[in-house]
């Protein structure tokens, strides 16, 4: 017997048999940048915000950190919930609180309930962000080398932060 295992080739069985197999990490990808780009405030028009809402520059900086504040607390809990739920159930989950949140969140005038969505927020955010960064590990790193994921998990969630922010403000110059 040799001493070195060899690796499985990477496949994801989650997807229809039409899906090609080249593009089935990229989804994962472009959903995880599509979780991150989510928000009901942006802080590139915070101006236009502050001026549509009424609300001072506190409150709406206080939203962005609830926003954070979720992703950051609710991050321990999102490997208990990997081997809890099924994949789907856990995107699916992620994808609709995202959705009622972003949905909710213009029409709340009372700060500590706009908090307290833009925390829930944050926290369906990095569940979804996770689990399909952690769906497409073993394609960045077959070794699971835990100095390759979490690096590209920071880099989607930070440069989606900076770009959400970019395409806010260009969509609000260009379409008022």
């Amino acid at each position: 017997m040799s001493g070195t295992a060899q690796p499985m080739p990477f496949s994801m069985p989650m997807f229809r048999s039409f899906v090609p197999e080249r593009i089935r990490p990229w989804m994962y990808v472009f959903i995880a940048v599509t979780f991150q780009f989510s928000g009901g405030l942006y802080l590139g028009t915070l101006n236009q915000m502050m001026g549509e809402t009424t609300l001072m520059r506190e409150d709406l900086l206080m939203c962005l950190y609830a926003n954070l504040a979720g992703m950051a607390i609710y991050f321990p809990l999102l490997f208990r919930m990997k081997f809890r739920f099924t994949n789907k159930t856990l995107l699916c989950g992620a994808a609709t609180g995202v959705l009622l949140c972003n949905l909710v969140a213009p029409h709340i005038t009372f700060l500590p309930l706009l908090w307290l969505v833009c925390f829930i927020e944050g926290m369906c955010k990095i569940q979804g962000t996770f689990e399909c960064m952690s769906n497409i590990q073993l394609w960045m790193s077959p070794t699971r080398d835990f100095t390759v994921f979490f690096p590209m998990l920071h880099i989607i969630i930070l440069g989606s932060m900076q770009l959400s922010d970019l395409l806010a403000t260009y969509l609000m110059y260009y379409y008022h």
